[in-house]
């Protein structure tokens, strides 16, 4: 349990307290963003499966939360990136980088450029 943020917050929990019945932060509830994800390029393969691909420079911490959620909503889907630096930190003092979290998050990937292998399929 933690405690008050703001007198505001301070001043609410102070009268509720009093009925013995309330809790300050007990829980935490789950909710899901309708958003829209649009990616920067699809390249079909020769059997006609769609590859969703998303070039990315910048990679940070809302980027890597929304293509999560993309992932787990569209498991179907086959969505790849191709950093502009796999091998940069997603954040100042981390030792994961780009290309880790893709690997981690079941995400396929690529350095600087679309793969040839990719192109075949």
């Amino acid at each position: 349990m933690g405690k008050p943020r703001n007198k505001f917050e301070q001043a609410l929990w102070n009268s509720l307290r009093r009925s013995g019945r309330a809790e300050y932060e007990p829980e935490y509830l789950s909710y899901t963003l309708q958003c829209m994800y649009l990616p920067d390029f699809t390249l079909k393969t020769k059997t006609g499966r769609k590859i969703y691909i998303e070039g990315k420079g910048k990679f940070d911490a809302t980027n890597r939360r929304k293509m999560a959620a993309v992932k787990q909503q569209h498991p179907d889907k086959d969505i790849r990136f191709v950093f502009y630096n796999a091998y940069a930190k997603i954040r100042k003092g981390s030792n994961t980088t780009c290309a880790d979290w893709a690997n981690k998050n079941g995400f396929q990937w690529a350095h600087r450029s679309v793969p040839k292998s990719w192109m075949k399929e």
